[in-house]
């Protein structure tokens, strides 16, 4: 199978939703290296990071540096470090 094959094979939205998933069972963050190389051999570094990017701005995951979190996580961080001080 060639790679031409295997990226029909994979769409745009499946590798989303499977990061997402991945990432909202990750509360402590999930580096990005480990979300990029499995799919290395399906899709470019530059679609992944539009991806992100655009998983990001939809809320549906967060980022921090180079650790993404789910959605709620940073959320419920914010709201603990705020009512601390």
């Amino acid at each position: 199978m060639t790679r031409e094959d295997r990226n029909a094979l994979i769409t745009g939205q499946r590798c989303a939703q499977a990061i997402t998933a991945v990432v909202n069972d990750a509360p402590t963050g999930c580096p990005e290296r480990r979300l990029y190389e499995p799919l290395r051999e399906f899709i470019t570094r530059d679609y992944f990071d539009a991806m992100m990017r655009g998983l990001v701005a939809a809320e549906r995951i967060t980022r921090r540096g180079n650790r993404y979190f789910p959605a709620t996580a940073i959320s419920r961080l914010s709201a603990t470090a705020e009512g601390a001080a």
